[in-house]
């Protein structure tokens, strides 16, 4: 695991140490060049393996010498990244095509550099981006090695602003203990948490087949659901609160991937919550131009609404599918498309039938916020079994159980997510008149503490498997 690695450890102590020296763009820019490579060396062994990744970034830079010109040239650039991007990655039906063997050919980061090349391409194409960034500058943000792997998804300016690369880093002792003890809880949730919840899984998955009754398939199947989201997330997050914390203590402000998703009272907030910075992404350079362009050729109301509902599914599509370039990822974005109509239809059909006060009171139910998280959380689970690593005994498992079974498993989550949102709201009501103890950074403490001794534990006396990263081959 490379956030354990002495070596990659040793690069961010050199990182920090050259953050406290008087500043210097020029030498920190290079020392973060060094550092880059170093660790994607670490990360694929072969640093000139990651030539496609190179190769993308390479192009969407030298584009920037002639993407002001026209539209046409703009497109045409833009679209030959994002065919390359398609080739690389096998998707239909560039797969047809021959390419390097898997050995010279790694993809580790590659979808990752596409959002940020073409980022790039398109600020500075419209002017958001006044000046091309130099060669280095573009290197260091496309391969910061906190979020080449896994993201987040930042943008070129708040890169660029980091306290690093011009600002003589500082910080206070309270937040360095906030932001180590948000390392340990992330090394927590990927050694510990995500590798629990990878263990009932597949604990679950095999009983599947096995069980005596329609009652016993059920909850097994969602016992499988929930304990891969569950996996998911601790990797996923686990992941975030260490680069994320690492980060600031080096001086980069990288953002937020996640904020209480499980919350979320529907699909449109959950997107809000989750995978953060890849929804603003799609929002900004996907969503929001292309309902303008269809919008604006439209002659009627409805037609109008009928464009951005079409966008709001393509939007959800593209999600879908850059997860998968097989056809387990086009219906996962196919299933959150759909999930989005009827969302927003529903609201739009509540809001003529009740006015918007009566919608504003409906939400304000904790029965109806209950019910709609429950819906929304459902969907979104049941959606993510696309993502599931065998998609073989996915095929296996829908062909053989009775549609019985399945709905009984998917009844079971929504009945279990209505209840504990009821529970939670209570016990938060209760716990707001109580006084918070113990204090923060003793809660803080102790917590890390615990966490420490069990990742020790599970590590040098039970010797767990490390769970890899989910998003890892991004």
């Amino acid at each position: 695991m490379i956030f354990v690695d002495t070596r990659f450890l040793a690069v961010c102590a050199a990182l920090f140490v050259v953050g406290r020296l008087p500043p210097s763009r020029l030498l920190r820019g290079a020392v973060l060049v060094a550092a880059n490579v170093v660790v994607l060396h670490l990360m694929v062994g072969n640093v000139l393996a990651l030539w496609p990744v190179l190769a993308l970034a390479a192009m969407g830079y030298a584009s920037l010498f002639f993407i002001r010109q026209s539209r046409g040239v703009a497109m045409a650039s833009i679209a030959v990244v994002i065919a390359f991007f398609l080739y690389v990655k096998r998707y239909p039906p560039f797969d047809a095509l021959p390419t390097g063997p898997a050995a010279i050919m790694a993809t580790v980061g590659l979808s990752y550099v596409l959002f940020r090349t073409l980022h790039i391409m398109i600020d500075f194409k419209d002017g958001s981006l006044a000046e091309r960034p130099s060669i280095a500058t573009t290197f260091n943000y496309n391969f910061l090695f906190l979020s080449f792997l896994s993201g987040p998804i930042q943008r070129l300016e708040g890169f660029a602003g980091s306290s690093f690369l011009d600002r003589r880093v500082s910080i206070s002792i309270e937040d360095f203990g906030r932001q180590a003890a948000r390392v340990v809880t992330g090394l927590f949730k990927i050694l510990v948490l995500s590798g629990v919840f990878e263990y009932f899984f597949r604990t679950a998955l095999s009983d599947i087949p096995t069980a005596a009754d329609h009652g016993a398939r059920a909850w097994w199947i969602a016992a499988a659901i929930v304990a891969f989201v569950a996996y998911l997330y601790a990797n996923f997050s686990g992941y975030m609160d260490v680069v994320v914390a690492i980060g600031r203590l080096l001086g980069f402000d990288l953002p937020e991937n996640f904020d209480r998703p499980f919350s979320a009272a529907n699909i449109q907030e959950f997107w809000q919550r989750w995978h953060i910075t890849l929804s603003l992404w799609i929002r900004i350079y996907l969503f929001g131009p292309l309902q303008r362009y269809m919008v604006e050729r439209t002659a009627t109301k409805a037609a109008a609404a009928n464009a951005s509902l079409a966008c709001t599914f393509i939007a959800f599509f593209v999600i879908g599918a850059w997860h998968s370039p097989s056809l387990s990822g086009l219906v996962y974005g196919t299933l959150l498309g759909l999930g989005a109509l009827a969302h927003q239809r529903y609201r739009t059909w509540l809001a003529t039938r009740l006015g918007r006060q009566g919608l504003r009171a409906l939400d304000g139910e904790l029965w109806y916020r209950s019910a709609a998280r429950a819906l929304t959380l459902t969907h979104f689970f049941a959606s993510v079994v696309c993502l599931w690593p065998d998609q073989a005994m996915v095929a296996i498992l829908l062909h053989n159980l009775p549609t019985l079974d399945i709905a009984g498993g998917l009844a079971l989550i929504f009945v279990a997510i209505f209840v504990l949102g009821i529970v939670a709201a209570a016990a938060a009501a209760v716990m707001a008149g109580i006084p918070r103890w113990p204090p923060a950074y003793l809660a803080r403490t102790s917590l890390a503490t615990a966490q420490i001794i069990i990742l020790v534990f599970s590590t040098f006396v039970v010797d767990a498997p490390v769970p890899g990263f989910v998003y890892g081959g991004f």
